[in-house]
């Protein structure tokens, strides 16, 4: 996976997501966008065993 260092803005509208993230954030002791990562980290592979997924994700990668 390529690693890309442009900054990319996430926001939340539901108070209650923004405000678990936050909670557990500061219960693990790192950052909301480090949480985020992990998240995604983990979610992306749950997500490409699905084969229409798989070319969604690849495609937004390219990008």
């Amino acid at each position: 996976m390529k690693k890309y260092n442009q900054k990319k803005s996430v926001y939340f509208s539901d108070e209650l997501i923004s405000e678990e993230i936050t909670t557990e954030a500061k219960r693990q002791g790192r950052s909301e966008s480090w949480l985020i990562q992990q998240a995604w980290i983990i979610a992306r592979k749950t997500l490409l065993k699905n084969p229409a997924s798989k070319k969604s994700i690849e495609k937004l990668v390219e990008n």
